[in-house]
């Protein structure tokens, strides 16, 4: 079976529940706060960084069956944090990084989790924008070299990113609509489907452009299949917490696709998976399990 390679961020949540959230000059009170584990990905192996004050999550990660051997204990440098406010009207959010530890995930690291033997052509590599640009361009030029199927979920996305990350590397680009305006130099388009074709007509080496459409749903296009796949959002989702929606549809979907699952299937399934972990909150800890999802999904 392939193996899934998550190269990213891990991060500690500090979540704020708020009324609205919060503008510029304006001071208002919190009706909850918590802490909870978050970061990009987190299935199967896990390659990172954490502070001393970070080692609850390398055991949560082991604890759902995450191999963390490449998860490197900083000595200098805390976990990074992620301060969240969430609106209990809208259940949006904004977010505040703070990068500590994953600051410091270095091109060396790519390299040594590569030069491991635990990865081969076939496998799948999972990238995200929380650690340092270097860093991520050595993993991606180097697993397309060893014809690892590459996914990149551009967050936080800006425009120098078109500069520092090889997107000739990448086979998968999953974004929001939002971020795809961004890699398309600024370019608005209309909706998200035309988005997810403007993407793979920009970048020629992309095999499918994902553009996540929150609660509408999500739009594929393919370089393979021709014209755009479109998925609609699950119904009856009630939403308290939208922060970890887009981490949870990248996992299912590539966890799905790693199984050679076609692509309309493993949208639905990542789309199904991403409404539901809005219902809870927090980041890693709303991802649902596979027979939540699957008990949610409309029968066939």
């Amino acid at each position: 079976m392939p193996k899934v390679l998550c190269f990213g961020s891990l991060n500690i949540d500090d979540v704020f529940t708020v009324p609205h959230i919060v503008a510029t000059g304006e001071t208002i009170a919190s009706t909850s706060y918590n802490t909870f584990p978050g970061g990009k990905g987190a299935e199967v192996y896990h390659a990172g960084r954490i502070g001393k004050d970070g080692e609850w999550l390398a055991d949560l990660l082991v604890s759902h069956g995450v191999n963390t051997e490449f998860v490197i204990r900083d000595a200098t440098e805390p976990t990074g944090r992620a301060i969240i406010q969430v609106s209990s009207k809208s259940a949006d959010n904004a977010i505040v990084l703070f990068p500590g530890a994953n600051a410091r995930v270095t091109a060396a690291d790519a390299d040594a989790v590569l030069a491991s033997g635990r990865f081969k052509a076939g496998d799948w590599v999972v990238l995200q924008n929380e650690v340092p640009a270097e860093a991520g361009r050595r993993m991606l030029e180097r697993a397309k070299a060893m014809r690892l199927f590459t996914v990149l979920s551009p967050a936080p996305c800006t425009p120098t990113l078109l500069t520092t990350l090889p997107l000739s590397s990448v086979d998968i680009l999953i974004a929001n609509h939002g971020e795809a305006t961004t890699l398309l130099g600024g370019t608005a388009t209309p909706n998200a489907a035309a988005a997810a074709e403007a993407l793979l007509e920009r970048f020629p080496a992309l095999l499918i452009a994902v553009v996540t459409a929150g609660s509408k749903g999500a739009f594929a296009a393919s370089r393979d299949d021709g014209g755009v796949t479109f998925v609609p959002a699950l119904e009856g989702v009630k939403a308290v917490d939208t922060t970890g929606a887009g981490d949870t549809f990248v996992g299912f979907f590539v966890a799905t696709m790693a199984h050679r699952v076609a692509l309309w299937p493993a949208m639905e399934i990542a789309v199904a998976a991403s409404g539901i972990a809005c219902e809870s909150e927090g980041a890693m800890v709303a991802v649902p399990t596979l027979e939540v999802v699957k008990a949610r999904m409309p029968a066939e």
